[in-house]
């Protein structure tokens, strides 16, 4: 939601589904490819921008208090 972009590892499916969803970082799955991505998020400020942008609209669009509260409303009046 701060508008910076992740860079994580592909060990963990639910963080790959999110970084796949919102396109708001990179996936590094080895030394190689976790310096590839740092060099580019500190030499593309323009990818890093835009890739940490949206990450915060990802947030905003799935996780504000509003959307999570109507989530949590509708899973409760679902309840029998």
């Amino acid at each position: 939601a701060q508008k910076t972009p992740v860079l994580a590892s592909t060990g963990s499916d639910i963080i790959v589904d999110h970084i796949e969803k919102s396109n708001g970082g990179l996936l590094y799955r080895d030394y190689e490819s976790f310096k590839k991505g740092i060099d580019l998020l500190l030499n593309n400020k323009k990818k890093s921008s835009d890739l940490g942008k949206n990450g915060s609209r990802y947030v905003n669009d799935n996780y504000s208090n509003e959307k999570i509260s109507k989530k949590l409303k509708d899973l409760l009046n679902n309840i029998e």
